[in-house]
């Protein structure tokens, strides 16, 4: 079979982001100022890259930080098993108010092996990594492009590389995310080769002055 590459970028910056408030599933903002030129740095570094695909989650977070590509004309699909995990009734709540430290809380679960734990009415690891799973199939199974764009979320990327590399949930940590931060991955079966890891080179072309 012929090689593939995933080149696969966390979205770019939103308000939210910027304010540390939790912006799970059931949040749907757009890029702010920084996030929207963090994205035409990336179009701009990589739009020599020959993509025939391109996958995003269906939030507007995720499609816009790859949208140069895809006016470009670029077969897009938008996948919700692909959306960032959801934090239930805490989206959208700054992730250090009452109850106090309630997301530190809950990745230090998560950091001690306890994949179940979720916040009330969200998703826990396992649940994402399940939701995600028949995507991956689909994606090296059956998808022949050669070089692949997926643009998706923080927390749901650090799931996906390891659940792709087969790395127990507790390891995800090991993948740090940045917005607009690049992981390329090779793919020949059934060796994965990591050949960027959360990169950020892309985002010096026009440095943003906050």
């Amino acid at each position: 079979m012929k090689e593939k590459t995933l080149y696969i970028v966390r979205h770019g910056e939103t308000d939210y982001n910027a304010c540390h408030i939790l912006q799970g599933s059931g949040v749907d903002l757009g890029l702010n100022e920084k996030g929207l030129l963090q994205s035409q740095n990336f179009y701009e570094f990589y739009k020599s890259i020959p993509f025939t695909k391109i996958y995003t989650s269906i939030l507007k977070r995720s499609i816009q930080s790859v949208d140069l590509f895809i006016k470009w004309g670029i077969s897009h699909e938008a996948y919700i098993e692909l959306n960032e995990i959801s934090y239930g009734i805490y989206d959208g709540v700054k992730s250090s108010i009452e109850p106090e430290g309630l997301y530190k809380k809950l990745t230090q679960k998560w950091n001690e092996g306890n994949m179940d734990a979720k916040l009330p009415d969200g998703e826990s690891p396992i649940d994402v990594r399940d939701r995600i799973r028949p995507f991956l199939q689909h994606l090296i199974h059956d998808v022949t492009d050669e070089y692949i764009l997926i643009c998706i979320h923080g927390r749901v990327m650090r799931i996906l590389l390891a659940t792709l590399i087969e790395l127990d949930l507790i390891d995800m940590n090991l993948f740090n995310h940045s917005n607009m931060g690049l992981y390329v991955v090779k793919y020949r079966s059934p060796f994965f080769c990591f050949e960027k890891f959360n990169d950020l080179t892309h985002l010096q072309v026009h440095p943003f002055d906050s």
